[in-house]
């Protein structure tokens, strides 16, 4: 038999009294829960927060790193002599092959070498020739000049 067509034979107080322990059994479930979740929510969103602001920090010493030991082992004044069409000259592949070295030793996904106005000397992506746009270098204009 279904709890419905028991409640019918029950008298009228006891009825209304399973009805109304229902009612507070749910109450104090979600009171006591509600709290719990929130914290755990609360706890959460903090413990993102701190790994996130890490894990920037530590990329962000990674890739100075990189940025620093690249800047000693290429010759800047001569990179900047680079033009389109350049890509054949033994400076542009002898500054490739220490792009792909240092690329390989730091485990990166890409290195390049561009100038103040956003455009290419070196990447070590074959794809990418002298002078190609840096569009999305206008985003982090600010960290690039920092």
């Amino acid at each position: 038999m279904d709890s419905e067509s028991n409640q019918r034979y029950l008298p009228l107080s006891l009825t209304m009294d399973i009805q109304f322990n229902k009612k507070i059994r749910n109450k104090l479930i979600l009171i006591f829960l509600t709290p719990i979740f929130l914290i755990v929510i609360t706890f959460g969103l903090i413990n993102h927060a701190i790994s996130k602001r890490g894990l920037e920090l530590e990329l962000s010493k990674r890739l100075i790193a990189v940025a620093k030991s690249a800047s000693t082992q290429l010759p800047v004044d001569s990179m900047l002599y680079l033009e389109p069409g350049d890509e054949s000259t033994r400076l542009y592949k002898n500054i490739y092959k220490k792009l792909e070295r240092l690329k390989n030793l730091n485990e990166v996904k890409k290195i390049y070498v561009f100038n103040e106005a956003n455009r290419a000397l070196v990447d070590t992506d074959l794809d990418v020739n002298i002078g190609f746009y840096y569009a999305k270098h206008e985003l982090d204009k600010k960290e690039i000049l920092n």
